[in-house]
């Protein structure tokens, strides 16, 4: 009779915590209407201003001081620490009872497997018998079941010989596949990961020395569609993670290892399988659920587009699709760029998924460049891509985009002049050769990017519009250079240095005029000060090299042209000083 007392005085205090937190729920959906209310007559009454925002963050702020996530007892994670301790340290207890069993050989191969399977199951029903009391408890139980059985059917195959290889495979997958099962049923990641790794495992543990590729590939694609799935329904993202970095290490071993053209077929095939189905988990899955990317993903989605490119092109070397890599890398490309269009469509909330997208679309082209084109052809190419992303980016109003152009528009640039600077030695003819042309794309290239970040560029841009304006400046300067360089790389002089350098000490202050004149124009004191900064170099070049190694007679010359140079922009000075000091110095060229 007391017992019962005391089972309903117990059920009661219950019963009162239940009221009680009951209570409380209700006051703070009482409050969050409240707050709503408030701010729904404000917002119909008067425009959103700053003092309404205000009002709204210190209502919410109010509301979540009184929602307090439930405090994790210290105990009680101890508690279940030690449950996860004693299922490890029953294992580790019996695995040494057992060695010493066999040392002393109490027990025959066969009665081992056997008591490790025992063991196993009894762990499995004590999870069951467990799993309503006490679920954490059970959890422990059921994983710690699942690897006795595990290993103890690997020992069996692998030490003893009891087992077929066939039979071996066929009962750890099964082992697997319940573990799986118990994972979601039980809503217990922990097991799920056991059963995960335990599935990747066992090709491994079992495999032969003869590679069958067929089976293990289909295996693999059977596995990962299966934790694929179990990750959507259970929505444990991390099972996408694991599952892509255990089909990435075993595609790397067999690329390593095992490939060779005999197997293109099926290694080709799992590659574009697992592919779409990464695609599929990133993309698709999102959008169809109207699921923002997280960063992670988007991380998932590049690497799979590169590492498929990377293994899918070193699976077709030595086909006669080697020599089409580019045009390979340029079909992915445009796939990318379709998906692209379908999430912009569709789900343009998703900016993260758009960038991801557009910007594997953007380095698999940039990718596929240097694998198709020659040396030349490349830095064209690359110029053409960067400028067509910049201008894409201004229409999509892409600030990440645009970056990415600027980088390739780096990458070519270097190029560019790299290749010019190199070339030029085995052209005869001057002005008129390859070049030339090149040097004047890249300058153009250079100005049509400075002319939209001008015109179309918000202002925090503005700085960078400015700065690639001086880089046109500063490529025509390398451009006018190189090609005196090489008028007199084409002709015989008796004194090679002195018209040289006679040539570009008056081709540099020709610029310098240009530059200065235009500054005067267009009220832009930035292209004066280029221009001057140019007269500048002029002049020490004249006192400093050309006075030491010029001819008699070009010293004549170049220092009479020098100062009619320096009386010119200095009477200019004179005349518009009163024009020059009066402009806006913040004009823009």
């Amino acid at each position: 009779m007391d017992n019962e007392i005391r089972a309903l005085q117990e059920q009661v205090t219950e019963l009162k915590k239940t009221v009680k937190d009951l209570g409380s729920r209700l006051e703070l959906l009482e409050d969050i209407k409240t707050a709503t209310a408030t701010l729904e007559t404000k917002t119909e009454l008067q425009p959103l201003t700053e003092k309404t925002i205000n009002t709204f963050k210190e209502k919410r702020k109010e509301i979540r001081t009184k929602v307090q996530r439930p405090k994790v007892n210290l105990e009680l994670r101890l508690g279940q620490l030690l449950n996860r301790l004693g299922v490890v340290a029953l294992i580790v207890g019996l695995a040494i009872f057992l060695k010493y069993s066999f040392d002393n050989q109490w027990i025959g191969p066969a009665g081992r497997i056997i008591l490790g399977m025992l063991l196993g199951v009894g762990l499995w029903v004590g999870g069951e018998y467990t799993k309503k009391k006490f679920p954490r408890y059970a959890q422990g139980l059921l994983g710690g079941g699942s690897l006795a059985m595990f290993f103890s059917i690997y020992a069996g195959y692998s030490f003893y010989d009891l087992f077929s290889q066939v039979a071996t495979f066929i009962v750890l997958v099964v082992i697997m596949a319940l573990t799986v099962v118990m994972a979601i049923r039980y809503d217990a990641l922990v097991i799920g990961l056991l059963g995960i790794i335990g599935g990747y495992a066992t090709p491994f543990m079992v495999g032969s020395n003869a590679p069958n590729p067929w089976v293990l590939f289909t295996y693999l694609t059977i596995l990962t569609v299966g934790v694929l799935g179990v990750s959507s329904y259970r929505k444990w993202i991390l099972f996408n993670y694991l599952s892509f970095f255990f089909n990435q290490t075993i595609i790397l071993f067999w690329m390593l290892g095992e490939f060779s053209l005999e197997y293109l077929t099926p290694t080709l095939l799992f590659l574009v399988i697992t592919f779409i189905l990464y695609i599929g988990i990133t993309t698709a899955y999102n959008i169809r659920h109207r699921k923002l990317s997280t960063t992670a993903e988007t991380i998932l989605m590049g690497l799979n587009a590169f590492l498929f490119f990377a293994w899918s092109a070193a699976t077709l070397d030595g086909t006669i699709i080697e020599d089409y890599m580019g045009f390979y890398a340029i079909f992915l490309s445009c796939c990318y760029v379709y998906l692209g269009r379908i999430v912009y469509t569709v789900y343009r909330d998703d900016k993260k998924q758009l960038f991801a997208l557009f910007g594997t679309a953007l380095v698999l082209i940039t990718i596929a460049m240097p694998l198709q084109l020659k040396e030349h052809y490349l830095s064209i190419a690359w110029l053409t891509e960067a400028l067509s992303v910049i201008f894409i980016s201004f229409k999509l109003s892409s600030k990440r985009l645009r970056v990415g152009g600027l980088i390739v528009l780096a990458i070519a640039l270097m190029s560019v002049w790299e290749f010019v600077d190199s070339w030029w030695m085995t052209q005869e003819m001057f002005l008129l050769n390859f070049r030339t042309l090149i040097g004047l794309y890249a300058i153009a290239v250079t100005g049509l990017t400075a002319w939209l970040y001008a015109k179309k560029g918000g202002d925090d841009e503005k700085p960078l519009a400015f700065i690639l304006q001086g880089l046109v400046l500063v490529e025509i300067f390398i451009f006018l250079t190189m090609q005196n360089s090489h008028f007199f790389s084409t002709k015989d002089f008796d004194f090679l240095l002195s018209p040289e350098q006679l040539s570009l000490s008056g081709i540099w202050m020709l610029y310098a005029i240009v530059l200065f004149t235009l500054g005067l124009k267009k009220y832009n004191r930035y292209l004066r000060f280029g221009g001057l900064g140019l007269i500048g170099i002029v002049i020490i070049k004249a006192f400093f090299v050309d006075l030491a190694d010029l001819a008699t007679v070009y010293k004549i010359v170049l220092f009479i042209i020098l100062g009619l140079c320096l009386l010119g922009v200095s009477f200019v000075y004179q005349k518009k000083k009163d024009v020059i000091i009066g402009q806006d110095s913040g004009e823009e060229m």
